[in-house]
């Protein structure tokens, strides 16, 4: 059966009869680092664009920065949260609920970015329409959900909302897979925006290279994601290492993200610093960190990849596909293969096989033509199935179905 024979729930021009009132929540919110994070902002930017009035509701990480704040002139309330101790995480959520509480009377549905169980019981509690977004496959799509320790209770929870969206074919799948009903799912794309990621002209990418470090004749292949296991930068730096002869010599890999771990995996538990030295990349590969001014980065590049073990749908290979990169990636059914057609826009391969990956690197490092063909499909798919615009407009309309009903 095709997704599309599964889905019950159109996404049609709804009549503008009610203005929608939304409450985003998610785990963090910009300048706070997330794929997440990130993807909810611009997807708030453009749905106020829309004419949606928008608040965000999100955990703060950061010490003293909770409370409230205008981010692009959109009220963000942020409330201190940790990871740790089941009490800790009871706090989160008594404070979630309490601040969800004094919204009460603003807003009208509350859509999550992954699944919080305690925030969909009090926007029920609260008799308000809930539009659920998987964005972790493995973490809260909804066999992941059933499996916990408490899934029973927490998959019906996870089921009661209006609307559950899935960003791709495997969490579509997952999800349904667990029981839930096909009339409440949804398939939506993750969305980029297609302006600020474009494809770099030969001057912009020689001033994007100035304005970060890099010489005019770098071969730059870029990373952009937490520096962590789950995201596969060890895949990486084994297949570099195994590359390294073949390269140019002017090649430079940049990382760029938090590491937020140490490396782990094939038995190495050093830092990441440690673990590039290990394998003899210190003169190629750079820990950038996180930076803002991350289109820059993108126009500077010749390559991307991204050998993450495990995703929702990655928001840095849509930026890098938009910004006209070929790209090479971990195969994840469902998922990278969704995105990148393998030998035309990119490569989807196991990365797992260090020396298929090294292949893969080497044989785009040698012919810019083919790069630059790759990177144009990349580019015509996302302006095709990813523009925020489009995607900002399928919310916009499930808003309003939601209210006539």
């Amino acid at each position: 059966m095709q997704v599309n024979e599964m889905t019950k729930i159109h996404i049609t021009s709804a009549s503008k009869k009610h203005t929608p009132r939304v409450l985003m929540v998610n785990w963090v919110y910009y300048p706070e680092y997330g794929g997440g994070a990130l993807q909810c902002r611009s997807l708030v930017q453009h749905l106020s664009n829309e004419g949606v009035i928008v608040e965000v509701l999100a955990r703060t990480l950061q010490k003293g920065n909770s409370g409230l704040e205008y981010i692009d002139g959109i009220p963000v309330h942020r409330i201190p949260g940790v990871n740790g101790t089941f009490a800790r995480r009871m706090t989160i959520a008594a404070h979630l609920v309490q601040e969800l509480n004094k919204m009460r009377n603003r807003i009208d549905i509350v859509h999550t970015h992954g699944f919080m169980p305690e925030v969909v019981v009090a926007a029920r509690a609260l008799n308000k329409k809930v539009v659920q977004k998987v964005t972790l496959l493995g973490l809260d799509d909804g066999l992941s959900v059933r499996n916990r320790k408490l899934g029973v209770v927490e998959h019906r929870i996870f089921s009661s909302s209006e609307v559950l969206v899935a960003p791709s074919q495997a969490a579509l799948y997952s999800t349904l897979l667990s029981g839930i009903e096909p009339a409440k799912m949804l398939s939506i794309a993750n969305g980029v925006d297609t302006e600020l990621f474009s494809p770099a002209s030969l001057q912009e990418k020689l001033n994007a290279r100035k304005a970060v470090g890099l010489k005019p004749r770098d071969f730059v292949i870029l990373f952009v994601g937490a520096i962590d296991h789950r995201k596969g930068v060890d895949l990486l730096l084994d297949a570099l290492a195994k590359a390294r002869p073949q390269l140019p010599n002017s090649t430079r890999v940049l990382l760029l993200g938090p590491a937020v771990s140490p490396a782990g995996g094939n038995g190495f538990h050093g830092t990441w610093e440690e673990r590039i030295r290990h394998a003899g990349l210190q003169g190629i590969v750079t820990m950038e960190g996180h930076k803002y001014n991350i289109s820059e980065y993108y126009k500077s590049a010749d390559l991307f990849v991204l050998p993450s073990r495990a995703e929702g749908q990655p928001n840095a290979l849509l930026e890098a596909m938009a910004s006209g990169l070929p790209c090479v990636v971990n195969e994840l059914k469902g998922i990278t293969d969704q995105l990148i057609q393998n030998k035309k826009s990119g490569y989807v391969v196991n990365c797992e096989d260090s020396a298929l990956f090294a292949a893969r690197l080497v044989q785009l490092s040698r012919c810019k033509n083919f790069r630059k063909e790759m990177g144009n499909r990349a580019r015509r798919h996302i302006t095709d199935h990813h523009d925020m615009r489009t995607i900002a407009k399928q919310y916009f309309n499930i808003y309003q179905q939601l209210l006539d009903y």
